[in-house]
């Protein structure tokens, strides 16, 4: 994966991220203003779920404004964009005792499948985690 840091872009010219993401392909920190769009998205990512039996998992409530604020101003609240910077995916990110761990992953349904979600997860900004962990 290509990185920018905290408050950069990261790009993918000429992959097939480029373009799914209609030939931008980026991730970023989401901006303050894409929180709703970004909570939104939780509950109609969770219709696959249900699907295959995980109510539970699709019933699970959206993290709450404040704390996807709170995310945000900490720079682990990242968005997988279109052409038009739009939200797509979004993705939580912390460290867990110093290796990466994805709080939350969300797709928007009409681009599931596409790699923003995982694109979203394993672009750290500032780089990788300080230790190697397991996948």
């Amino acid at each position: 994966m290509h990185g920018t840091g905290w408050g950069g872009k990261t790009r993918w010219p000429g992959s097939r991220r480029s373009a799914w993401l209609g030939g931008v392909g980026s991730i970023r920190i989401a901006r303050p203003d894409e929180l709703i769009e970004v909570q939104r998205m939780e509950p109609a990512s969770g219709a696959p779920f249900r699907e295959i039996g995980m109510v539970d998992v699709a019933d699970m409530p959206p993290l709450p404004l404040d704390v996807l604020a709170t995310c945000q101003r900490a720079g682990r609240l990242r968005v997988a964009v279109d052409a038009a910077d739009r939200p797509l995916a979004f993705a939580v990110l912390d460290l867990v005792d110093g290796c990466a761990h994805v709080q939350q992953l969300s797709v928007d349904p009409a681009y599931a499948g596409g790699g923003s979600g995982g694109d979203c997860s394993t672009t750290w900004p500032g780089g990788p985690p300080t230790r190697a962990c397991r996948r």
